[in-house]
């Protein structure tokens, strides 16, 4: 194993930040690879397809080091182990709530394999180090995390070798705790955001058990060690938001969660300040996320023309931002708004999300989608809307076809183009 001296400082920044990928703090169209040398030109491509969602653009940036001889070897390692699990074990609302496919499991299974030997080797340079834990270990160990506190239904459609590869939390206060607790990798990469972005995590995982006091006191935490960076501000705003509505991932999934007027009051305070701080940070991607929600209230409000406007604006956001996870997320949500109001549906919508997935995106996203459209189908047929029951079990037998392989295989673009200046440095890179 060689080890080659420290790489550009600034563009292992930008990584950590792009890896930070709920915090949403940097657009990926904003990112220009190409004012780095490799291998960080590689990484930085497939860090901004990360942030977008986009998990098989990220594979198709990276190279597939074998044997690993290298540091950078191991970052790539680390980086194709993110792009593995957020193609397999991601879903709209944070869990994935279904046995993963033999393919899939197993996929996932051998990319987190070595993971922690790779992070020992890595010790001596704490900035790549801490790139590849976010990668390789944060983000996969929160997709189960979040599964495992979700319920015990969720948790046992994770193969047990995958929950034990990735921090081992069988239950769901294991899982609390790991998160309570700021690993070292983390503290020791010499860097105070990504410490404040995993109590922000943690403080949501909180939250999503149910303990919203300690949630409460994570986040709190967390803003102290960022005073005055607008990003971090926005997403502690957000997942307020979020907790208000009682349900974790109630927007993203379109519960119809029995929330009162005063909650959804609250709800919307949390999500335009959440709005208006990633306007100020810059941040589309942040922006899109939080139109998403107040789309959300106006649809508990049967607000239609109010949550029609959201969810076009929180397209438009996300389109400028380049995040198209959520854009494909969004044209799930207006088909599924255009069944309920019993308007013609756009058919496009569903095939635009169906190839992309195949080809850049996410495949456990689209099926997230799938499963939430037939969720919607079941509660309307139950509810005695049988024309709209119908129309969406269709839609949710579409999503959940699998691509062609001649979609599947056509070319995955890079880095998403524009005329956005490079991403620069912020409070958060401190």
């Amino acid at each position: 194993m060689t080890y080659e001296g420290a790489h550009t400082a600034d563009g292992i920044r930008l990584l950590v930040q792009l890896l930070m990928t709920d915090l949403r703090g940097v657009d990926p169209v904003a990112v220009r690879p190409e004012a780095w040398a490799e291998p960080v030109r590689g990484w930085l491509t497939a860090g901004a397809a990360l942030a977008a969602g986009e998990p098989k653009r990220a594979l198709a940036a990276l190279d597939d080091p074998v044997p690993e001889e290298t540091y950078d070897d191991l970052v790539t390692r680390a980086l194709r182990t993110a792009a593995t699990a957020t193609d397999v074990n991601w879903a709209p609302g944070g869990a994935v709530t279904w046995s993963l496919p033999p393919g899939d499991e197993a996929a996932l299974l051998e990319a987190v394999g070595g993971t922690g030997g790779r992070l020992a080797v890595l010790a001596r340079d704490p900035g790549l180090r801490l790139a590849a834990f976010l990668a390789a270990r944060h983000l996969p160990d929160l997709f189960v995390a979040r599964a495992v506190v979700e319920s015990g239904r969720v948790i046992d459609a994770q193969p047990s070798e995958v929950v034990e590869a990735v921090g081992g939390a069988a239950e769901a206060e294991e899982a609390l705790r790991w998160f309570d607790e700021v690993p070292a990798e983390i503290t020791g990469g010499g860097l105070v955001a990504p410490v404040a972005y995993h109590l922000l995590v943690a403080g949501d995982l909180r939250a999503r058990a149910g303990d919203r006091r300690r949630g409460e006191a994570l986040s709190r935490e967390a803003l102290r060690l960022v005073p005055g960076d607008p990003a971090f501000a926005a997403l502690s705003s957000l997942l307020a938001g979020d907790a208000e509505l009682g349900t974790p991932g109630a927007a993203e999934r379109r519960l119809p969660v029995p929330a009162g007027r005063r909650t959804l009051d609250r709800a919307t305070r949390y999500y335009a300040t959440a709005d208006a701080l990633f306007r100020e940070a810059g941040a589309s991607r942040g922006r899109a996320a939080a139109a998403l929600r107040l789309a959300h209230v106006a649809r508990l409000r049967r607000r239609p023309d109010d949550r029609a406007a959201c969810v076009e604006r929180a397209l438009i956001l996300a389109a400028a931002a380049g995040d198209g996870a959520c854009a494909a997320l969004l044209r799930v949500h207006r088909v599924l708004d255009a069944v309920e109001d019993g308007r013609p549906h756009a058919g496009p919508d569903v095939e635009e999300v169906r190839h992309w997935a195949g080809t850049a995106g996410s495949g456990s996203w689209l099926r997230g989608t799938a499963d939430l459209v037939a969720a919607r189908a079941r509660d309307w047929t139950r509810q005695g809307y049988a024309v709209r029951g119908r129309e969406a079990g269709d839609l949710a037998a579409r999503l959940a076809e699998a691509v062609p392989a001649a979609d599947a295989d056509r070319s995955v673009p890079r880095a998403a183009g524009g005329s956005r200046p490079t991403a620069g440095r912020s409070e958060a890179d401190r």
